[in-house]
């Protein structure tokens, strides 16, 4: 009895391709280093301290994204938005402004990054937050902020 195997895959086509997939339902369209957390190292209260992450669309449409944090204006991002394109990895600056580690209740830092997949349709080059608001597949991604002092 022969059955069909992953091993005898000669193409993408005989295996899956999420190209074929809807907006709504592709999964992992978005990729994110570091995936959890950002760890910034003291000290705090000499200068700005700035990390990159890179993101990537790992989609076959359009994303667009803005990132919002809870601890505007200490912990800022660049660029806050945009617009990535199939397959486009970008780098986001992280930076945390210099700050008193006494003085600063920072356990609950975090960015959300708000993203959605745009429709084959739009074909639109800059962000707008129009396509975030009327978008019906809006997705978050939390990456906490943490403090080595």
């Amino acid at each position: 009895m022969e059955s069909s195997s992953a091993f005898n895959l000669r193409s993408e086509l005989d295996g899956f391709n999420s190209s074929h997939i809807g907006p709504a339902n592709n999964l992992n369209d978005m990729w994110f280093f570091p995936t959890e957390k950002l760890v910034f190292n003291a000290p705090f209260d000499f200068d700005n301290l700035t990390y990159h992450m890179k993101i990537i669309n790992n989609s076959y449409h359009r994303i667009a994204y803005a990132v919002k944090g809870n601890a505007v204006p200490r912990v800022m991002a660049n660029p806050p938005f945009g617009v990535l394109e199939v397959k486009e990895s970008r780098l986001i600056a992280v930076t945390v402004q210099k700050f008193n580690w006494n003085d600063t209740d920072f356990e609950k830092d975090r960015l959300a990054f708000d993203y959605v997949i745009l429709p084959d349709t739009n074909k639109e080059k800059n962000f707008s937050f129009k396509m975030l608001q009327q978008s019906t597949t809006k997705r978050r991604k939390n990456i906490r902020i943490m403090y080595n002092p």
